[in-house]
């Protein structure tokens, strides 16, 4: 029997407030099966000791989207989740996103760093406190304006705190700090000077000016922004970077995670239920008369795909292919787009999307797509919302702008 506690959103609000260690997983995921017997070992170990640590899990496949709604503070959270397993330190209201190897060694030894330094005011992670005329004299960069008695901004500081250890060695040509105003005469004039009426502030410089930062308060949101920003890097370019990374800490994890991720076999699904299944899916969504120029009660919708349907899709001539998360708020935003490209696509282009975290497991395990591309569809989703494309039974993974698929589907589907 596992140690792990298993939280509901409103028990990981008392979580965040203790020493604890929280890992947001779903139980379709491979890796996080791997990492579980770990993490049980660590809450069996800390069960009998002294040490001030809990050990929880919370199924964020389930829960994600009920916790986006519920408050901006566990959005935040969520925005720090890019992907299944990911290990999350609190205390006191704050937060660190654990990196490092997934051993028990590493993560309890992360953990008491952590308690060391964010939770007793030391250390080296300590915000870089700019003075007044320090931020007269930024050109380009981030500087956060706070206040030490607001409770928001003690829970944003450790977000803020990575993200000030990332730029010092990816964005050294930017100045990123912070500044506690309301104690000092001069913080006082410097937030008036920049209408900062609420705090924590956020101040963007680019050639001298500044304006508000108005993105997520997540680490994951602000490395992005100053990225896009300063590094004039692509959005895609980003997330190529990301999926490298993912990749690389699979490899890292040995046998047992590549092993998990790829050589699970079973028969393959019959080509002929599958067919039926995806004709009967196609029937209930887009009717075969419908007009050149339909009304907006009769535009074409994404088809809702079930994981027995993905197959025969795959081996269709012209089809794209959405994979998103409920949990996701990337995908949530761009559904609308998405289906603005459903209700305007040819009528023999088939325009699908298939939610990963009900689905995302048994595609996996069939190694649904093998023979269309490289490794099997599930090789290739590595973050959320992932397109595909299909054409002639060929399948790839569109890595372009999102803005610019109308366009590029055009250009494919003639």
């Amino acid at each position: 029997m596992s140690s792990v506690t298993s939280l509901k959103p409103s028990a990981l609000l008392e979580a965040m407030d203790t020493p604890s260690i929280v890992v947001f997983h779903a139980p379709w995921c491979g890796h996080c099966k791997n990492l579980m017997p770990v993490v049980d070992e660590m809450a069996q170990q800390h069960s009998s000791s002294s040490k001030p640590m809990r050990v929880y899990k919370i199924d964020a496949s389930k829960y994600g989207s009920e916790m986006r709604a519920q408050s901006a503070d566990f959005q935040n959270i969520m925005d720090d989740v890019p992907g299944f397993p990911t290990i999350v330190f609190f205390g006191n209201g704050q937060r660190h996103v654990y990196s490092g190897p997934r051993t028990k060694g590493a993560i309890s030894t992360q953990f008491a760093a952590y308690l060391n330094n964010k939770l007793q005011g030391g250390g080296d992670n300590a915000a870089d406190e700019l003075r007044p005329e320090d931020v007269r004299v930024v050109q380009d960069g981030m500087v956060l304006f706070h206040w030490n008695k607001c409770g928001y901004c003690k829970r944003f500081m450790p977000a803020w705190q990575e993200f000030e250890a990332w730029s010092q060695s990816n964005a050294e040509n930017i100045t990123v700090g912070a500044i506690e105003c309301p104690s000092t005469a001069e913080g006082r004039v410097l937030a008036q000077e920049h209408g900062v009426r609420g705090f924590p502030t956020i101040r963007v410089f680019q050639n001298g000016d500044a304006t508000d930062y108005e993105g997520a308060r997540s680490l994951a949101a602000l490395r992005s922004f100053a990225n896009t920003t300063f590094s004039g890097a692509s959005e895609e370019e980003i997330l190529s970077a990301s999926e490298e990374e993912q990749l690389s800490s699979i490899v890292s994890g040995g046998g047992s995670a590549i092993t998990d991720h790829l050589d699970r076999t079973i028969k393959a699904l019959q080509q002929a239920q599958n067919r039926k299944q995806m004709e009967t899916a196609f029937s209930k969504s887009v009717s075969s008369d419908t007009p050149n120029k339909p009304s907006g009660a009769a535009l074409r919708k994404p088809v809702s795909l079930k994981a027995t349907a993905v197959p025969d899709l795959l081996g269709r001539d012209k089809a794209i292919l959405l994979v998103h998360a409920s949990w996701c708020g990337a995908c949530v935003r761009y559904m609308p787009d998405f289906e603005k490209l459903a209700a305007t696509a040819p009528k023999d282009v088939t325009v699908a999307r298939v939610e990963w975290d009900k689905y995302g497991n048994t595609i996996q395990t069939n190694k649904v797509g093998t023979d269309m591309i490289k490794g099997g569809l599930a090789a290739h989703v590595k973050s959320f919302p992932s397109i595909f494309v299909v054409q002639g039974g060929k399948v790839h993974k569109y890595t372009g702008s999102r803005d610019e698929l109308p366009q590029k589907m055009a250009q494919w589907f003639q």
